[in-house]
């Protein structure tokens, strides 16, 4: 009697490579796994396969993704990319969260969005800082000013603090 070792665990997956009755998630899962090998591969420093597998049978466009997610993933895993990608507001707040005072702390949680040529030593920058305050909080968007030099600079940088409305609050050199 012959001993099949396929009882004892998971089937393995059937090949949809020549399949004309393969769904397009078998398809996907399919060619996901060849692009992981493939990436897998490449990370150990061994060529690519040029088998397609059911990539060739997939649209472009879901091929296209695929890779690029997966791509993004194994990179991230790598740490070759960041886990997540703050905006530019919330490295604001982290940066003023370990740098900034206690009332620049508490000024900058009300930051929403920081939009802006900004870096490290540009010329001539300029930033917008929006936040959620209304109206006439003139000495708070200056308290946010003032901490967005703690965290940017620039030779002639300017940043300009606005309320919830577009109003401008403050003004200030960094």
């Amino acid at each position: 009697m012959a001993h099949d070792s396929s009882s004892a665990g998971e089937a393995e997956p059937t090949p949809t490579v020549g399949n004309p009755e393969a769904t397009k998630a078998e398809m996907s899962a399919e060619c996901l796994r060849w692009v992981q090998g493939e990436l897998a591969d490449a990370s150990a420093g061994m060529d690519y396969d040029s088998g397609w597998g059911s990539c060739g049978r997939l649209p472009k466009e879901q091929f296209g993704a695929l890779v690029t997610e997966e791509a993004r993933k194994a990179m991230t895993d790598l740490g070759v990319l960041p886990k997540t990608k703050a905006t530019e507001a919330e490295r604001f707040r982290g940066c003023i969260d370990q740098f900034g005072t206690g009332s620049e702390k508490a000024a900058v949680k009300h930051v929403t969005k920081v939009e802006g040529a900004i870096g490290p030593s540009r010329l001539a920058d300029v930033a917008n800082v929006y936040t959620d305050y209304s109206g006439e909080q003139g000495t708070e968007g200056l308290t946010v000013a003032t901490a967005f030099t703690t965290c940017y600079k620039s030779i002639d940088g300017k940043v300009w603090i606005f309320d919830k409305d577009g109003e401008q609050l403050a003004e200030k050199g960094y």
